[in-house]
């Protein structure tokens, strides 16, 4: 697990303001006037940069792809794999 640091918590207008020190953030890729997005898990406050998911979508989409696969080919080889597991298991339903 990463260090902690302790960060200062602010109330101005009705928001609550988180002081992360700017090493911290730099680490997140967090910088002043950004967007993130947040959540609570199990107690706690997640926080991720926007760009984050932003550029992970824009490259699924967008990105360069470096193989193609025709849907044949992927239900074949899903059948093997499938055939291939169920040897690795044996028979089922037997006693």
């Amino acid at each position: 697990m990463a260090e902690a640091v302790r960060v200062r918590i602010h109330r101005h207008r009705g928001v609550v303001l988180l002081e992360l020190p700017e090493e911290l953030a730099e680490k997140a890729g967090i910088r002043g006037g950004s967007e993130a997005l947040a959540w609570t898990e199990d107690g706690r406050i997640i926080v991720e940069p926007r760009w984050a998911r932003d550029e992970a979508l824009r490259l699924a989409i967008e990105g360069e792809k470096i193989g193609h696969i025709e849907p044949e080919e992927l239900e074949e080889e899903s059948l093997r794999e499938q055939r291939r597991l169920a040897e690795e298991d044996g028979p089922r339903g037997t006693a």
